[in-house]
């Protein structure tokens, strides 16, 4: 069987203030026994890298939102395990769409394979990010991407170089249409999580609400 080294980077959405949850910082969110989303997620994703080395690049990109302050910065850098290599990049636009997001990570990765996804879905399990590995040695080279629903999740996902140039002509020519329209145009595999609750995303007080009512399990 042949070898592939390395082939999968990883880059950790840290975001800005979350506006709907009364600006807080969703990175900085706290389990109960005050490891940080961001904390559990590094510690999730370094389960990941050491079982898969082959695979999966050392340096996890931690992305920023371009208005994040030095303050804040520092307070984010403070949640991750010092073993674990990183690369801090921030986003250069001001009012960057998910897609301007995608297009821009993809540019900064070295591998072929870019893992992207957002540390506000607390309840994603390694099973979860092992999935996207595991599929990838095996598909083509289109977009893997996590569905729920009739939603897709295209900010937890495994997207290639391949697709680098079309992503960015639809940069030019998005007319206010929303990331999953557009790619609805592109051919894409959906994978299914291994819980209704994995894919649950923290953006309002209602979210919160809802996963502290979960006893704040985590299903990893």
């Amino acid at each position: 069987m042949r070898k592939i080294y390395q082939d999968v980077s990883i880059a950790v959405l840290v975001g800005g203030v979350g506006k709907r949850l009364g600006f807080v910082q969703k990175a900085l969110l706290q389990y109960p026994n005050q490891d940080s989303f961001l904390k559990r997620l590094m510690g999730k994703l370094e389960i990941l890298a050491q079982t898969y080395p082959q695979r999966i690049h050392p340096s996890i990109m931690i992305s920023a939102a371009y208005q994040c302050s030095d303050a804040l910065k520092v307070q984010l850098q403070n949640e991750i395990p010092s073993q674990i290599q990183y690369q801090w990049v921030q986003d250069p636009y001001p009012q960057s769409s998910a897609l301007d997001l995608i297009v821009f990570l993809l540019q900064q990765s070295i591998t072929p394979w870019l893992l992207i996804i957002s540390c506000d879905m607390p309840l994603i399990s390694i099973s979860d990010l092992s999935q996207l590995i595991d599929v990838s040695q095996s598909c083509t080279k289109y977009p893997l991407i996590y569905q729920d629903q009739n939603t897709l999740h295209p900010l937890f996902a495994l997207w290639h170089q391949d697709q680098l140039e079309d992503l960015k002509r639809q940069q030019h020519l998005q007319k206010q249409r929303k990331l999953q329209e557009i790619i609805a145009d592109f051919p894409f595999q959906t994978l299914c999580a291994s819980s209704p609750y994995s894919l649950l995303n923290i953006n309002t007080l209602e979210d919160w609400t809802f996963f502290k009512d979960l006893g704040f399990v985590d299903l990893s």
